[in-house]
């Protein structure tokens, strides 16, 4: 008797059952299902510069509720952005410019809309009917000029290579809602 229920009871620990289902019923919410869901923000980054783009996947991988594609020629570079800040690569073999349709489309079809466009390319850009509704766009640039729409936000950069030291505490705010009213940004670097 005792091997018998031994060897059911082993049995039962290798397919996964190791305790009788609990009958109890509760008319209480679970604390999963009081939580409301966060809306989930979707962010196209089309960035020329390597270490401003390493710098802003950086700071967006510390921010919950995103989602962020970026585009560009380098697919192993690419491919290994993309693993490490948990992005989506679209791959283009065409000037950064003219792969911002491909970036657009490719998340608009994976997330459902885009809501942000993160860029350092200071031209206008054609954004593609696929988008479902005006896109806010955010543009670092080291020249100052008037942003070309009410949805722009230009962020006018020290003239260098190198991302500014601000830039994780700066980017939650330029994606917020409030940045909306905000059109121009001066960075100035820090005297040491």
């Amino acid at each position: 008797m005792a091997d018998n229920y031994l060897e059911k009871k082993m049995d039962d620990y290798r397919r996964g059952i190791t305790q009788k289902m609990s009958r109890r019923s509760s008319s209480r919410q679970s604390r999963s299902d009081s939580t409301l869901p966060t809306a989930t923000h979707h962010i196209t980054l089309l960035i020329d510069n390597a270490a401003l783009l390493r710098s802003i996947l950086a700071a967006l991988r510390d921010i919950p509720g995103y989602k962020y594609a970026f585009t560009g020629s380098g697919y192993t570079e690419g491919s290994r952005l993309a693993q490490t800040y948990g992005a989506l690569f679209v791959p283009s073999s065409l000037p950064l410019d003219r792969s911002f349709p491909a970036l657009i489309e490719t998340a608009a079809l994976r997330w459902g809309d885009v809501d942000t466009l993160i860029t350092d390319i200071d031209t206008p850009l054609d954004i593609p009917l696929s988008a479902g509704r005006p896109l806010r766009k955010i543009t670092f640039t080291a020249t100052h000029s008037i942003p070309s729409s009410p949805a722009e936000t230009r962020i006018i950069l020290p003239s260098s290579d190198t991302p500014p030291d601000s830039l994780p505490s700066l980017l939650p705010f330029l994606i917020s809602p409030q940045s909306a009213t905000v059109s121009t940004i001066t960075l100035h670097p820090r005297n040491n």
